[in-house]
């Protein structure tokens, strides 16, 4: 399951990164608790945490290998979408 998750992640994060009628949809969106701010913000806890566990994991098998695989193309697609959001923020005035 975690495995098909951070798939759908990882094709996501790419969408976000390349379209910007998505990314700007997404970064509207309001985040799924008030804990977040927009949708996306949880997305990066969650890839690092399962990365940090597979990367402790003692195993060499291919799970383990597509997680770490699939997590650090998310979260290098994902970096790129954050710049863009420092953008969007930019353009939102505070008063």
């Amino acid at each position: 399951m975690d495995t098909y998750s951070i798939k759908c992640l990882d094709d996501l994060s790419k969408m976000m990164s390349q379209n910007a009628g998505i990314r700007k949809y997404l970064a509207e969106m309001p985040g799924p608790t008030y804990q977040y701010a927009r949708f996306t913000d949880w997305i990066r806890p969650y890839l690092q945490s399962k990365l940090t566990i597979s990367m402790g994991s003692t195993y060499a098998d291919t799970y383990h290998t597509s997680i770490r695989e699939c997590s650090a193309r998310a979260l290098k697609n994902l970096e790129s979408y954050e710049e863009l959001l420092k953008e969007i923020d930019g353009d939102i005035d505070p008063t």
